[in-house]
């Protein structure tokens, strides 16, 4: 396994902008109204409905890496934090 090394402000960082670029792209919610191009006015609309669900789900995605960054890091901290706890109540005992 590789040998890894992520600050604390390292990882709040890289959520910090999976959040931001995540906000960032919330702001296609719906479809924009498709162009009248006469008969082919259906289609077009369509792939701009699936081209907004398609973006809707990488602005799911985003956010879930976001929180994943978050709570790995906040989940590495309390382990780091028992285990310290716990050896230095070991070395009191000697």
């Amino acid at each position: 396994m590789p040998d890894t090394d992520a600050s604390a402000s390292a990882l709040q960082g890289v959520a910090g902008r999976l959040s931001g670029a995540c906000s960032a792209a919330q702001g296609l919610s719906t479809p924009p109204p498709a162009p009248n191009l006469g008969p082919v006015t259906g289609s077009v609309a369509a792939v701009l409905s699936a081209y907004t669900s398609a973006y809707a789900a990488v602005v799911d995605g985003l956010e879930n890496a976001a929180h994943k960054v978050r709570t790995s890091h906040e989940s590495y901290i309390v382990v780091e934090q028992v285990n310290y706890h716990n050896l230095a109540s070991q070395d009191g005992d000697k």
